[in-house]
């Protein structure tokens, strides 16, 4: 009787010490099974979008090398996050949102890396469109700020007025921003360029040499004659 009576506490103990390390074990199992539901990629699209665009600075978008710098840093925890989610058993529909995350992310180390618009693309800075795009954001690289003139119908209301105003501020900041930034060049993502010469002859050029044993690489200056 009294052995038993020792036993039991023990047993009591040994029991709830394992239920214990149970949950323990179970709790990291259930929080990652939390990220793989579609609302955490809706939730992850939100917060990478509030992310992509730019902080304000000066009244206009801040496209300065060192906002792209430190904001590509960060860009490796949202892809963590975005690879974090399974999406082996969604619907195609979900599974092409969860694609669709992924080629903004790559989309913004590419221009980081390779096309540096904010630093070699003088329309980059091209506030004013006076056509709708036929697709849901502009072809190419656009800043945050753009106007499109086509929404407006003339005359134009006080609130549209007012609307316009408003959009036109951005230029004068963004113009002195471009003036800064504006330190590269694009010519190296040449490929090729085709081009009439004074005697009448067809350039096609698709070297990659500046200067070799026959001249200098006609491609390059007449890039830098545009």
């Amino acid at each position: 009787m009294n052995i038993a009576m020792l036993r039991f506490p023990d047993l009591l103990a040994r029991g709830a010490l394992a239920l214990l390390v149970s949950l323990w074990l179970a709790a990291p199992l259930a929080a990652h099974a939390e990220h793989h539901g579609y609302d955490d990629l809706v939730e992850l699209f939100n917060d990478w979008r509030e992310f992509e665009s730019p902080p304000w600075r000066d009244g206009a978008p801040d496209y300065s090398a060192a906002r792209f710098d430190a904001a590509h840093k960060e860009l490796a925890s949202y892809q963590k996050r975005l690879n974090a989610i399974d999406i082996s058993d969604w619907p195609i529909h979900q599974q092409v949102d969860w694609h669709i995350v992924r080629a903004e992310m790559n989309g913004f180390d590419f221009n980081y890396r390779v096309l540096r618009p904010f630093e070699r693309d003088p329309a980059f800075y091209q506030t004013i469109w006076d056509y709708k795009s036929d697709v849901p954001a502009h072809e190419g690289p656009t800043h945050h700020a753009i106007l499109e003139l086509w929404t407006y119908k003339l005359p134009l209301t006080t609130p549209e007025r007012a609307r316009m105003l408003d959009e036109l501020k951005v230029i004068p900041p963004l113009m002195a921003q471009a003036q800064k930034n504006l330190t590269g060049n694009a010519r190296d993502l040449c490929l090729g360029v085709e081009a009439v010469l004074a005697d009448g002859t067809m350039l096609r050029g698709l070297k990659t040499l500046r200067k070799d044993n026959t001249g200098y690489d006609l491609r390059h200056l007449l890039i830098g004659a545009e």
